[in-house]
């Protein structure tokens, strides 16, 4: 095994935080629809349905304070998209539990019946939102706030039956959470995962290690980044076909898997490329798991693994070209000795 090491030179200053930005990225669903955007949508979305609300003939409308609240909701959806670079994942949740209390002021400003009924059904956008781009514990949180505005507001308005219409409104609201939230897990957990070794694939792989890329710089710590390679792979390949290539790459991810400590991450990045995340830990430590990982690949086949451990200010992608160029140094070193 190889390792390399880079001499000191000027780099670009880091995000103040890293952490949360990588955060705000991962409120994705879909090519462009992340999390600030989707919120920016609902926001100027329902602001201009509740302006057009103001040309019905519903009674009792109070439509100084609708105009109000509509405008502020539209201009709120076009500052959040111009602004959706520099928003933090605290800044979503804030603005999520402050639409929960505009549609409840908009409740009020119906004065009751057939046009508070209508702006309640906003609430489903909080339950999908939340649904989406939450993590569960979070996104219950916003659903029971967004209920308790609910009730607060069928209270201020005077309305009878208010348990009757939140248990019904919110039983619908709780049920479409549960399902988006269902299908937003099963979707996301496919996207993370190699479907033949069920190991992290290179996508979920790289948000691991710019998380603790972050971690370490900030925490003045080391990370290690092992690239593995599997040697003879190709010969197994072209004798035994590729059913018995691929039972060794399920076999060498569960025989590496077993040699790792918790917090330490195997992936496949590729056909027989695998990489190891290795938190906390620096030369010393990343070469003895490395003797540990070669030790325990199944035969017949041999494994190449190129080391580097993380430097201050390094990026996720130097960091992965030194580990490659290591891995590369490695398997060059093992054909000629093959050769000797």
């Amino acid at each position: 095994m190889r390792e390399t090491r880079t001499t000191g030179s000027a780099l670009p200053p880091r995000p103040r935080s890293p952490e949360d930005r990588l955060a705000v990225e991962r409120m994705t669903f879909g090519p462009g629809i992340t999390g600030p955007v989707a919120l920016a949508g609902f926001y100027l979305i329902g602001g201009l349905l509740t302006l057009a609300s103001l040309t019905s003939t519903w009674r009792g409308l109070d439509d100084g304070s609708l105009l109000a609240i509509g405008t502020a909701a539209a201009v709120s959806g076009l500052l959040v998209l111009g602004l959706r670079a520099h928003l933090t994942t605290a800044s979503c949740h804030v603005l999520v539990a402050l639409g929960s209390l505009l549609i409840a002021a908009a409740m009020v400003a119906g004065s009751g019946g057939a046009a508070s009924a209508t702006y309640s059904s906003f609430y489903f956008w909080v339950a999908v939102y939340a649904a989406l781009f939450f993590a569960p514990r979070a996104a219950t949180a916003h659903i029971s706030w967004a209920g308790t505005c609910h009730v607060v507001a069928l209270m201020v308005i005077g309305e009878s039956g208010v348990l009757a219409q939140t248990v019904v409104t919110f039983g619908a609201v709780g049920a479409t959470a549960l399902v988006v939230g269902a299908l937003v897990q099963q979707v996301r957990t496919a996207a993370a995962t190699d479907p033949l070794t069920g190991l992290p694939n290179r996508r979920s792989f790289d948000q691991h290690l710019e998380l603790e890329l972050a971690r370490a710089e900030r925490n003045d710590r080391h990370l290690a980044l092992l690239a593995l390679d599997l040697d003879g792979f190709k010969q197994v390949n072209d004798v035994a076909g590729h059913a018995a290539g691929d039972q060794l790459l399920v076999e060498a991810g569960k025989a590496w898997s077993s040699v790792l400590r918790t917090g330490e991450v195997l992936a496949r990045s590729g056909g027989d490329e695998f990489v190891v995340l290795l938190p906390d830990t620096g030369h010393t430590g990343a070469r003895r798991v490395a003797a540990r990982l070669e030790a325990s690949t199944p035969a017949p086949l041999g494994v190449s693994v190129g080391i580097a451990v993380s430097e201050p200010g390094e990026t996720r992608h130097a960091l992965l070209r030194r580990a490659d160029e290591a891995l590369y140094v490695d398997k060059e070193a093992g054909r000629r000795a093959a050769r000797l």
